[in-house]
Parts: structure tokens; C-alpha cells; sequence
């Protein structure tokens, strides 16, 4: 059980509460005396609060930043992972001499 608000846009705070059902099922044996209905209710600490008003202009622009940021960060770090790929220096690479492998594999 969570409790929840609805906020409307005219400002109207509806209280209610949210309920998930789990189903648990065991079979009947025969040495059973008999079946048997449990309720388990579990009360959340936490409120959902559900807003339905819009957020502020400075909101909107503040997540835009954050996207070209990020992009331009991962843009950034791409740019800098091809450019040391491009630029490995022949002597650098692994280089297997024929003349020792006595054509073993």
C-alpha cells in the first residue's frame, strides 16, 4: 500500500492510495487439515506525490543543456580515442619475425 497525491493544474490535492496484488497458490496434499486464506499488507514509508503542472521555462532549458553537454562530452572523448588510434606508430604494433617461427603456427 502507497499512499499518493494528485496535484492538479487548479491545484486540487487528491489523496489516494496505490495497491499491488501478488497471487500465491500451493497445492493440497493430503495430509493437509485443511486451506487457508492469508492477507499480507505491506505499508510503504514513502509518498508519491504526481504533479500535473508543467515544469518552469529555466527547468526545460537546464535539461537541454545537460543533453548537448553530454553530448559533446562523449563527442570529445570519441574524437580523442580515433585520433590515438590513428595516430600508432608502426614500431609500436606487434610484429612476428618469420625467421624464428620456423614456420610453426
Amino acid at each position: 500500500v502507497v499512499p499518493t497525491e494528485h496535484n492538479s493544474r487548479r491545484g486540487k490535492v487528491t489523496e489516494t492510495h496505490q495497491y499491488s496484488v501478488s497471487e500465491y497458490a500451493l497445492p493440497v496434499s493430503e495430509d493437509s487439515m485443511g486451506s487457508s486464506i492469508e492477507f499480507n499488507y505491506d505499508l510503504s514509508p514513502i509518498v508519491v506525490n504526481i504533479d500535473a503542472n508543467p515544469p518552469s521555462f529555466l527547468h526545460y532549458l537546464v535539461r537541454i543543456s545537460a543533453v548537448v553537454g553530454g553530448a559533446w562530452a562523449l563527442v570529445c572523448m570519441m574524437n580523442h580515442h580515433i585520433h590515438a588510434l590513428l595516430n600508432i606508430k608502426p614500431s609500436n604494433w606487434l610484429h612476428i619475425d618469420a625467421s624464428r617461427m620456423n614456420g610453426a603456427y
